[in-house]
């Protein structure tokens, strides 16, 4: 917070009221930050998926995904997380599952090769 110029009272009182920080710049620069961070480790985590058992993988990348849109639904609200729940509707939520399934389809086959050839991960070297 103290690096985006954003005090620990701000954020409080934006929660408690109808506060206009989520329209500062300094919040939106924060949140961007953040969200910048959780799409870097959801990635990481993507890439990971294919070394987990198969009966594992669906619920992962179907978090991820659902996950991931939320940080776009707070975009969209134009950052007042504070103020207001961004949340992903049902519809949408079912939709990134068969998003999540067919990415698990691809997936079968790259852990069978990565089986075969005695690799479990693919991971790309950072």
């Amino acid at each position: 917070l103290r690096r985006f110029g954003i005090t620990e009272e701000e954020v409080l009182e934006a929660s408690k009221t109808q506060s206009s920080l989520h329209q500062e710049q300094k919040w939106i620069d924060f949140m961007e930050f953040q969200m910048a961070r959780c799409e870097e480790e959801y990635q990481k985590a993507k890439e990971g998926i294919v070394g987990l058992s198969e009966v594992n993988r669906l619920g992962v990348m179907a978090a991820l995904y659902v996950y991931g849109d939320i940080l776009n639904r707070i975009r969209k609200n134009n950052y007042g997380n504070l103020s207001r729940r961004a949340y992903v509707p049902f519809v949408d939520k079912v939709l990134l599952m068969g998003k999540a399934w067919l990415k698990c389809q691809e997936l079968k086959e790259v852990a069978k090769e990565n089986v075969k050839s005695g690799r479990f991960f693919t991971r790309k070297k950072h």
